[in-house]
Parts: C-alpha cells; structure tokens; sequence
C-alpha cells in the first residue's frame, strides 16, 4: 500500500475502520446466503458464514495492519495513554517536569557557554582552513632571573607550558613579512593586534571602546564581508593613508540608529578624525572570541593614534626585529595540510630567528614556530575558562542524576498503586516488553515536556551568566546562544534523562505475581523483593551526589571567605572600580 494511503490511515481511523466493519459484514452476508441457499436456516448460516470467516477481531487487526504503520498506531496509542496519566497525576506530572526542566535548563545553558567558548568555529567563511601562527621556547624567567631571548620586547601574553616551556602568538612585525612571501603555502596572511582603550567621540558624545589593529589583508583573509560599505583595504595599510575605520554592528547601531547610516560618517578616535568606511556583521567578532572589538582601524595607523602616548607605537616598531607585538593568521591554499606548512615554514622561521640574535646565548633559546589550527581563533577563553566550564558542567550534571534518581524513585512508588493495573494487563495476553515501551513512553513524554520547559530555563541562564561574567574587569562578550547544536544536546538529554529515570522502574513494574496482584494481596516474589532493593541503591545514590555537591559549595564558599578576608594595604571603604 502506497505511502500516502497509509499517512491517511492515521488521521482518517474512524473512516477506516468503518469501511473494515462494513467490508467484513458484506462478506459475512455473501456467506450467509449461500449456505442459505443449500438449505440451512438463516440463524445457522449465519453461524456457519461465521465459523468460515474466523475470528473477527484478529482479521480486523490483520487488514488495519496492512493499511496502517502498527508502531506509529501503537505510538499513538501510547502517547495519548500517557497523557491521561499525566492528567490523572498533576502533582506528580508538575514535579517532574520543574525538576527535569531545571536540570536540563542549567546544562544546555552552560553547554551553550562551552560551545561558543571553546568548540564553535569562527563565524567566517571555510575556517577550517586557518592556521594561527605561534612559537615555544624556554622560559624567559625562572623565578627573578631572566634568560638570554631573541625577545628585547614585547606587547602581549606568554603562556607557559610544563613540556613545551614559553607560548605565544605575538610575532615581530618583519617575521609578518616574512610569512607573506609563502604564497605556495597561503591564500592569505594578516595580522592584527589589540588596541589600547580607545577614546571615540561620535556626534558630541564620548565613548572608551575596545579596538584593534588589522592588516590591509585581515578582513579579505577571513572572507568577512560588511553589511554596509567596505572593508579595511591594503592601500589603507600604508603609510600616509587617510584615517579610515570599520566599526561593528552594535556600534553602528547604538551611535548612528544601524549600518546603513554610520557608512561614509566621521569620528574622532583618539582625537584623529577618521572615516568610517564599512560596518562588519551582527555574528563577526574578529578572531579572538574573547575580544569583539568595536573598532577596527590599519595597522599603520597606531603611529598617530598613539603619538601622544608616552609608551605609544612608533614607525620604528615596525622595522624592529626582536620587538614581538602583533599576532598572524594564515589561510592555507586548497590542498595543503597543516603539517606540510609546519614542514616549510619551522626552518625558515629557524633562520630568520637566528639572525636576530645578538649573542652566543641568544642563539641557544631560539623559539621554535608551531601551525596550531586557527578554525576556532584564538585559545584565550580556552585557556581562562576551560576548566572552570568542565567543573560547572560536571556539577550540573551531578544536579540532573539527582534529579533523575528522585524522579525515579517517585515512579518506583507510584508503581506500588499501578500493579493491579500491570497485572490485568499482563492477565489479558499483554507483553512485558509492550508494557515497558509504554511506561517508558510515559517517561519519555514527562522529560520531553521538561526539556522544552529547560530551553526557556536555558534561555534565562544564558543571559544571566552573560550579565553576571560581563560585570567583572574582563570583558565576556555574549556569543553564547540557542543554535542547532544547543538545541541537539537538549533533545539529547531530555531522551537520556527520559529513559534513564524511566527504564529501570518500568521493568520493575512488569515483574507482578498476577494472581496476588489481582485479588489485591501482598505480591511475593521478585517484584516485591527488588523493588525495595532498586529503591535504597537510588536513595543512596541521591545522598552521595548531594554531599559531593555539598562539599564542593562548601569549598566555594570557603574561598570567597579568604578572598574577602585578604589585606589589601588600602582602606576599601567607599572606594569603587
């Protein structure tokens, strides 16, 4: 039978099954009247057409099988059962799903924060394609004793590594150079380089903003295209070029009302006035996620908008080779690899390294260029809050199995009132694994019912955690939002949850001794005997999460107590940041 007489099948089913009935009484009164006709009363034909035809109930099953997809019908059988369920037990229903909706809600939030932190892709065109350029070396320190380096200055951040000793991606502007000229191994190499606080004055209104330095090539190498205008050009890179600057969306739209009028007006930064020449993407937030500047200005640039400065950019920084400051994202051309271009790269970076040393010393703590894959940019949130993530989503975790322990202890004693029920059923050729299916349907729906609850729950975290991360020095910017793969890891618990609080109660519920169970008697036997032993191992399961939970509050609140307690030397009264 075609597909879509079976798709009608289930939502004409009371038309259907009256054309069954009327089919089978047509055959029933053919037969009858043919035995009537070799001389049998009407009574005892009609008995006779029946003995022939067999039994009714079975031949409809039979004929509604075939027009019918029996596991949606029973599915459907199954959901609107549980539905009563839930509407004959609100305050059980109610519970259940507040509690699940809390516990999916506050891992989907924090979820949201790991994936837009640590494992989504940059919002820009083929990332997989890029390769963040980076060094290790040894230390520079070692306690308050500094080491001969190639390094004289530097403007950034050096990570250190146990096995791999100093790491970083700040490079010397001529090391930049150097890498353009790989046009075998690049589509694309830029560099850019976070500004100091700028000060921005937009139609007499005054602003301190986050911004950052690109290269003429950045916004061409990550494929971003404006919303209104253009993009920084090369021609804008050189020196003598006409102040120009793109700003985000946000800024567009909060100093000139969106992207279409802030195109072509000017502004002062840093009292130089510049044009704004283009507007980015509401999604773009450059390659830092931890950054989102809201102004983007060449490179070149920096010289006068820092002339007043006292430690502000000269024209000789970029000549100079042994001051690291600016950090280099490449596109690596269609069909090379990442290892290729380390392969290539290592020893030219290994010779270019070596002529900038001025001494024997220098010479033997030489950094060692790394091609760390740039899909995701930079590691800076990875590094902060990697951990501290990991911890809050294994804590919320914890919070969920205790609520799925609870949950299933309450179907375990909400069993206890459904055996006479099981063991009718079971009494009347039910399976147990077709009551299984529909107890664990029953679960399936309460946790599918908290998971949509848990998104809004969800929703509400994430915007807390964004306000609550953004009060601090260091800016959080708000990229954590519902997308596919937010929703997927719902649907994934709510499915997980459903069946983890479900399955265990719903096989216990079939294990009935009928014949006590009907006549409403003490059960013995294997049902009676495990359900008390499922219920003190969930018991003890809940109090052991909670009290790992409890310790870790405790710990918590322990070390916000030394932090309040620690003399800062200053008297912190009345005193603001």
């Amino acid at each position: 039978m075609s597909f879509i007489h079976k798709l009608s099948g289930l939502f004409r089913r009371k038309d259907k099954e009256a054309e069954i009935r009327e089919e089978l009484e047509f055959h029933l009164e053919e037969e009858a009247e043919e035995r009537q006709s070799d001389g049998l009363a009407a009574d005892e034909a009609r008995w006779a057409a029946h003995r022939e035809l067999g039994n009714v109930a079975l031949l409809e099953e039979n004929v509604r099988a075939v027009w019918i997809w029996t596991s949606w019908e029973r599915l459907l059988q199954d959901l609107r059962y549980a539905v009563r369920m839930m509407i004959a037990n609100k305050a059980f229903s109610a519970l259940a799903i507040l509690s699940l909706a809390l516990g999916i809600g506050v891992n989907t939030a924090l979820y949201s924060f790991l994936d837009s932190m640590l494992l989504s892709s940059l919002p820009v065109s083929d990332p997989d394609s890029l390769v963040i350029l980076q060094w290790h070396g040894p230390p520079r320190w070692k306690g308050n004793e500094r080491f001969p380096s190639v390094i004289h200055g530097m403007s950034g951040t050096i990570y250190n590594d146990p096995k791999l000793g100093d790491i970083a991606g700040i490079l010397p502007y001529p090391a930049y150079e150097l890498f353009r000229k790989n046009d075998a191994l690049f589509s694309s190499v830029f560099a850019y380089h976070p500004t100091r606080d700028l000060n921005v004055l937009v139609k007499a209104q005054a602003e301190i903003v986050k911004g950052e330095y690109v290269s003429g090539d950045y916004f061409a190498g990550l494929g971003a295209q404006p919303v209104a205008g253009r993009m920084i050009l090369g021609s804008d890179d050189d020196a003598g070029a006409a102040p120009v600057a793109v700003v985000s969306s946000k800024f567009s739209q909060r100093h000139f009302g969106g992207a279409t009028d802030a195109a072509g007006q000017t502004i002062l930064i840093n009292n130089v006035a510049c044009t704004v020449v283009g507007v980015t993407p509401p999604e773009f937030f450059g390659v830092d996620p931890a950054a989102a500047p809201d102004v983007y200005l060449p490179m070149r640039a920096s010289v006068a908008m820092e002339a007043a400065l006292p430690f502000g950019d000269r024209p000789e920084r970029f000549l100079d080779q042994n001051d690291y400051w600016i950090e280099v994202m490449a596109r690596l051309r269609p069909g090379v690899t990442r290892e290729q271009a380390q392969a290539a790269l290592a020893p030219q970076f290994h010779e270019w390294a070596e002529s900038t040393a001025r001494s024997a010393a220098e010479r033997q703590t030489l950094p060692a260029l790394v091609v760390q894959e740039g899909a995701s940019g930079v590691e800076t949130l990875r590094r902060e809050y990697s951990e501290p993530l990991y911890f809050l989503m294994a804590l919320a975790g914890l919070i969920l199995a205790i609520a799925c322990a609870n949950i299933a202890n309450l179907l375990l004693a909400r069993a206890t009132a459904r055996r006479g029920e099981m063991a009718l059923r079971l009494s009347l050729g039910a399976g147990r694994l077709r009551l299984v299916r529909q107890l664990l349907t029953e679960s399936l729906l309460l946790a599918s019912l908290g998971g949509a609850l848990g998104i809004l729950v969800a929703i509400w975290g994430m915007r807390s955690l964004t306000a609550m991360l953004s009060t601090g020095q260091r800016y959080i910017p708000p990229h954590a939002q519902l997308n596919w793969h937010v929703l997927g890891v719902a649907v994934a618990l709510s499915l997980l949850t459903g069946v983890l609080f479900g399955l265990a109660p719903a096989i216990n519920s079939t294990r009935v001794n009928i014949s006590p169970a009907l006549k409403k008697t003490p059960a013995g036997g294997a049902g009676s005997r495990t359900r008390p032993g499922l219920s003190r191992v969930l018991v003890v399961s809940q109090i052991a999460l909670s009290l790992l939970m409890l310790v870790a509050a405790g710990l918590f609140v322990r070390t916000l107590k030394n932090l309040q307690s620690v003399e800062l030397g200053i008297n912190r009264e009345n005193l603001l940041l």
